[in-house]
């Protein structure tokens, strides 16, 4: 909530209200929590947490992975999830894993790690970068700071498995995939009611691919 007032509060009441009597559906307040944006002042924040009886969330907490407070600050986010891929490769010993074992744990714990962050924000080329030279020393064998060996270009490698690669995710292209698939859905749903919303909020009318505001989350 931003800028509210009494009235508002009691709007927002009055509609989560109507919404659950016509789908049946309620709130349960003890699964539930509260964000507040910084403009939002702590009386009104009061009023609503008396209103749905649930807690506040800290900007510290996490949801699907990403913390809630780095929201529109894709550097920060994409550092701190550099630095967790980089702990979890810590306490793997790529030595003692084959390839077929080193890609098995990059599809199924590295590469599952980034991606509700990357469907939120478009990660800076240079962190995304890092994380896929990350990816492709410690399938050649190595998670140090030390020169690796390639045998091929790791463009290769992430190419689809028909196509002669083994199926790893390139993720520069597959956070663009993302990016690429919220735009199709605001181009393509337009008479549903969060693309109207989105649009009047964050294009004001202008081009939908050349907003910023979209673009940087």
């Amino acid at each position: 909530m931003g800028d509210t007032n009494q009235a508002e509060v009691n709007r927002l009441g009055e509609v989560m209200h109507k919404f659950g009597y016509i789908s049946g559906l309620q709130i349960n307040p003890q699964k539930s929590g509260l964000w507040f944006s910084k403009n939002c002042d702590e009386l009104t924040k009061h009023r609503v947490q008396q209103m749905w009886g649930a807690r506040r969330v800290a900007a510290e907490e996490r949801y699907l992975g990403a913390l809630l407070g780095l929201k529109g600050d894709g550097r920060r986010m994409g550092a701190l999830l550099l630095e967790k891929m980089k702990a979890k490769l810590s306490g793997w010993k790529s030595n003692m894993l084959s390839h077929a074992g080193r890609l098995v744990m990059i599809k199924s714990v590295l590469m599952s790690m980034p991606v509700y962050s990357m469907a939120l924000e478009m990660l800076p080329r240079t962190i995304v970068k890092e994380m896929n030279i990350l990816l492709a020393k410690f399938f050649w064998g190595k998670t140090d700071k030390s020169r690796y060996l390639s045998f091929i270009a790791w463009r290769k490698v992430c190419k689809p498995i028909e196509f002669g690669g083994l199926g790893i995710k390139d993720l520069q292209t597959f956070g663009e995939a993302l990016f690429l698939k919220i735009v199709w859905f605001l181009m393509a749903d337009e008479n549903k009611l969060w693309v109207q919303i989105c649009k009047a909020k964050v294009l004001s009318g202008g081009w939908l691919l050349e907003s910023k505001e979209l673009i940087k989350g």
